[in-house]
């Protein structure tokens, strides 16, 4: 719940989530119990560590890729999480609380867009060509404060689908403030993160329509698809900064990004089993670079290729094997209108936004998205073994009945029925 407060605001928010491991690791058993349920997961999330292990021993400088293995810090997250969430109280809890909180973000984005002050004051405002400002809640970079809402922006649209009552109103009401901070970030990477999301959605909604109660049901559905792209059509053609930006992309030669992918792609050529080792952008960046100006040179701007340069071939299929398992287990974990309509399109936001941007090791947004990622893999597991049980979710499991009896001791009984009166 702390974390769940405090995750759109601060880095401060990895506090909590070293007390939880510390917690863990006193009660080891506990924390590992979720990775024995899901032994996929777990050997590819040992595999990834054991490839980045390995690029190191292949690095041009070992010492510095040693250090810079703190950058996979974020990837610990998930088994963090999953030892905590596997509790339902706290999974309900922490869920409201990284709603609640990231509403009242995505809100102050919206006002910082609009007035270009923020009321906290704490961020120097970047305008943009219509006189508007692009929006970074108190997280003082546009990118990653549309990191940390585009998974729950995608987790709320999803959970207000599932849910049902007062869980449902609050979580559109979550929906729709944090998509208004999500537009008002000018994040492109995160817009095409959250339109990809949006369609999984529609996709899994439409599959367990049946399941889900709506008033209207299909009609909903399709009417609550229209809603949302007519409103973000309107948004985008009354809002000439918004339109500008989109715009941006069509003009492909002059994209930034594209330099910085080509950069990576020739370090990946000349490292492509183990990789340059991790750390070694900063220092190969000067002789592989595309001569052409810059805006930022820090990172690829790719997670695909941000692991390709850092640990080659061997780092991409781990990375890419990690995504895969987390899939198959979502899809595995529940049915219908359960963790997967809500953990699907959180797992694909993230996973498209990276296609352009670094948020795997970007602390900010990558725990807010293991913490929802877990939520739903935990409430997955739990429906999965309730299943199993005969029971419902959060109910104790049925009494086992007698075993029936045998061809021979129900005729014995029959004749004692009839013969002993």
């Amino acid at each position: 719940m702390l974390f769940g407060l405090s995750a759109p605001w601060t880095i401060q928010s990895q506090v909590p989530i070293w007390i939880a491991l510390l917690l863990l690791l006193i009660r080891p058993s506990v924390g590992l119990q979720p990775m024995r349920e899901m032994p996929a997961v777990g050997a590819v999330w040992i595999f990834y560590f054991l490839v980045q292990g390995a690029s190191i021993l292949f690095s041009q400088n070992p010492l510095r890729s040693l250090i810079c293995l703190r950058g996979d810090w974020p990837v610990l997250f998930l088994p963090i999480f999953l030892g905590i969430l596997q509790v339902p109280r706290a999974r309900r809890w922490g869920l409201a609380a990284l709603g609640v909180s990231a509403a009242l973000s995505g809100l102050l984005g919206l006002w910082q867009h609009a007035t270009g002050s923020d009321p906290l004051g704490r961020s120097l405002l970047e305008p943009d060509a219509a006189g508007r400002f692009l929006a970074v809640g108190s997280l003082r970079g546009h990118l990653t404060y549309a990191g940390t809402l585009m998974t729950v922006c995608a987790a709320a649209f999803g959970l207000a689908i599932s849910r049902s009552g007062r869980p449902r109103l609050l979580w559109l009401v979550t929906g729709l403030a944090t998509g208004a901070g999500l537009l008002a970030s000018y994040s492109r990477s995160a817009w095409l993160g959250a339109v990809a999301g949006g369609l999984l959605l529609w996709i899994l909604a439409w599959r367990a329509r049946g399941e889900i109660h709506l008033p209207g049901g299909r009609r909903s559905l399709l009417a609550g698809a229209w809603l949302v792209a007519a409103a973000a059509l309107l948004v985008f053609a009354v809002t000439p900064g918004l339109r500008g930006r989109f715009l941006e992309m069509a003009d492909v030669g002059s994209l930034p990004r594209l330099r910085l992918w080509a950069t990576a792609l020739r370090i990946f050529a000349d490292f492509p089993v183990f990789g340059a080792g991790l750390g070694e952008w900063k220092e190969l960046f000067p002789l592989y670079r595309v001569d052409f100006p810059y805006m930022a040179t820090g990172h690829p701007h790719s997670d695909l290729l941000n692991v390709l340069v850092h640990s080659g071939f061997a780092g991409g299929l781990a990375f890419v094997s990690l995504w895969v398992a987390l899939g198959r287990r979502l899809a595995r974990g529940a049915r219908g209108a359960g963790p997967a309509l809500w953990g699907g399109p959180v797992l694909a936001t993230f996973l498209v936004a990276g296609l352009a941007q670094c948020y795997f090791t970007d602390e900010e947004p990558a725990g807010v998205f293991w913490v929802l990622l877990a939520a739903a893999l935990s409430e997955g597991t739990a429906r999965h073994r309730a299943r199993r049980s005969g029971s419902a979710p959060g109910r104790s499991p049925a009494p086992p009945s007698s075993p029936r009896p045998s061809l021979g001791r129900r005729l014995e009984r029959g004749l004692k029925a009839r013969l002993l009166p």
